[in-house]
């Protein structure tokens, strides 16, 4: 089977639609999400319908459940807090239901998909060095683990001795082979707002019967998100300038 997995809308819907594009190209079998559908962008409502519609398993991320009322903002800046705010304003009740539903941690096929650390879901902690990605190891028992939350992809590998980077295959663009035996942690980025300076929008390909995963990169209409809506919406600027920078 070859998965989508996607992460971190946030609420960016040309991003998605390109996204949707380059999935049908490639005809892929199904979709996974890995949370933070809403939040920071301007379409949460047709993020959310489209998502709905695509993904056989989403899970909750940390601006899914603020803008639900699960989790206060007050450890958001204040950027963030004031688009879960306006973000609060769009959604309909059975939206905002929906994303109260939604787990924190699940096991889907042989993977584990959660949208931060899996040691610790509920916590919303960042993997962020090769210190934090060795710690989540003990966090699941399945052969991958699929994470979001950072905005910046990232596949780490354990050997049974050490976390280690694996080995790319460079013949047909960047694809880890998944060796059995070793656990795998995958950050698959962002789709809505990637931070790692590649302003493109990021997910992953599973192909769980060849063994494979590969970090995909799509561009986007930028600033159509930017200047037709997130401008007319009166999100912070600072969003809107940060996404064509891709921090």
């Amino acid at each position: 089977m070859r998965t989508a997995v996607i992460s971190d809308v946030h609420g960016n819907l040309e991003t998605l639609e390109a996204v949707c594009r380059d999935v049908d190209r490639r005809s892929l079998d199904t979709w996974i999400c890995l949370g933070d559908v809403v939040g920071y962008g301007p379409d949460p409502t047709a993020c959310l319908a489209r998502t709905r519609s695509l993904a056989v398993r989403s899970v909750m991320g940390n601006h899914d459940a603020a803008a639900c009322g699960i989790i206060d903002t007050t450890g958001f800046n204040p950027h963030a807090r004031a688009a879960v705010a306006w973000t609060m304003t769009q959604l309909e009740e059975e939206e905002l239901e929906w994303l109260r539903r939604l787990p924190i941690s699940l096991r889907w096929e042989q993977a584990r998909i959660v949208h931060a650390d899996p040691a610790d879901p509920a916590g919303w902690g960042y993997i962020d060095s090769p210190a934090a990605a060795a710690a989540a190891f003990s966090g699941f028992g399945e052969s991958v683990c699929f994470v979001g939350h950072t905005h910046s992809p990232f596949v780490f590998a354990h050997d049974g001795t050490r976390v280690r980077k694996p080995h790319e295959r460079r013949d047909t663009g960047a694809v880890v082979t998944l060796r059995e035996g070793w656990p795998y942690l995958a950050n698959v980025g962002s789709i809505g707002q990637p931070r790692d300076g590649d302003c493109r929008a990021c997910y992953a390909v599973w192909d769980s019967g060849a063994a494979t995963l590969e970090l995909v990169r799509v561009p986007y209409d930028i600033e159509r998100t930017q200047h037709n809506k997130m401008m007319a919406a009166g999100l912070p600027t600072f969003l809107v300038e940060r996404l064509a920078l891709g921090y």
